[in-house]
């Protein structure tokens, strides 16, 4: 029996450096876009990371993106 995954929902998170902590360990902050569209290309999504954390005032750690499906049995 085939499965087939079909992305219904995407987030993307945008993670970005927000100092040190008392003990000098680099805390982050985690910017959450909801609504990216699930037919998107990865490519894309991951270039439009970029250009938002661009427009942050702090040094982008890493990209994060979510994603939801459903089962659908063939």
């Amino acid at each position: 029996m085939a499965e087939n995954f079909n992305v219904v929902k995407r987030t993307l998170g945008v993670v970005m450096e927000n100092g040190v902590d008392a003990h000098d360990e680099m805390t982050y902050k985690t910017y959450l876009f909801s609504g990216v569209k699930p037919s998107a290309e990865k490519e894309a999504i991951i270039a439009a990371a970029r250009a938002l954390g661009g427009l942050i005032d702090a040094v982008m750690a890493a990209v994060s993106l979510t994603e939801k499906s459903d089962n659908k049995q063939a």
